[in-house]
């Protein structure tokens, strides 16, 4: 909500720290996930990450070995379990 990227640029971000090549497609999800963060800001927050150090995080976390590929990651895996 700070940096407010779209898809593509968090992407972007992404496949330069690691080393990756984009593949994109069309998408038929005309959502947005815009946000505005002026009234947690108005508390006196401020954010201590970008999303750039974050992804950098991950990326040495998945490095380590430090993260699962279980199906409750995955939205859609996971609501299906409900139906």
């Amino acid at each position: 909500g700070f940096q407010n990227l779209s898809i593509m640029e968090i992407a972007q971000i992404i496949s330069k720290r690691a080393k990756a090549t984009l593949n994109v497609s069309e998408s038929a999800d005309p959502r947005s996930y815009r946000m505005d963060s002026s009234k947690l800001l108005a508390t006196g927050f401020s954010p201590k990450q970008t999303v750039k150090t974050a992804i950098a995080q991950m990326i040495e976390a998945f490095k380590a070995g430090k993260l699962d590929n279980r199906d409750q990651w995955y939205n859609l895996r996971t609501m299906k379990l409900f139906v």
